[in-house]
């Protein structure tokens, strides 16, 4: 797991990171909630407005076949996240959604996130998004899948 912004010049370098960097930068703040192409389905970005959770209401999840890139546009987002093996699992992993799913019984580290800052899961980090910040409750983000085999 790592994080960042996406106008910070440390933004990870790479054909397919530059693709998602250039995309988030022109394009996220200025689409619809939907799911949009980036590059067939090797890289697509999920944009939703949503309403953060109490801890008690999210869940952990995993994906073995993509990375995960939550990007904050508007409001604040803490995410919580942890190894998915030092979980409890909830829901086996399903090829079909890339997710396995994980109890809450463990606390794993936190961040927030506001407007620009990003966070990016590799298959195997288990993260429980859309958590209640200090200030709002309502988020307009991004999640952008990569598939790991671009990366690797």
């Amino acid at each position: 797991m790592f994080t960042g912004n996406i106008n910070n010049p440390d933004f990870p370098k790479g054909t397919a990171w530059e693709e998602v960097q250039a995309w988030l930068r022109n394009t996220a703040s200025h689409v619809t909630e939907d799911e949009h192409i980036i590059r067939d389905r090797d890289i697509y970005a999920v944009v939703q407005k949503t309403s953060c959770c109490s801890r008690e209401q999210a869940i952990f999840e995993s994906h073995k076949e993509y990375i995960d890139l939550h990007c904050c546009i508007e409001g604040e987002e803490t995410i919580e996240w942890a190894p998915a093996d030092s979980l409890r699992t909830k829901r086996d992993y399903d090829t079909q959604t890339d997710t396995a799913l994980y109890g809450i019984e463990r606390r794993g580290k936190t961040l927030t996130l506001t407007s620009g800052d990003y966070a990016v899961f590799f298959p195997g980090e288990a993260h429980m998004p859309k958590l209640c910040g200090l200030k709002t409750t309502d988020i307009r983000k991004v999640v952008v899948k990569i598939n790991a085999k671009l990366l690797s």
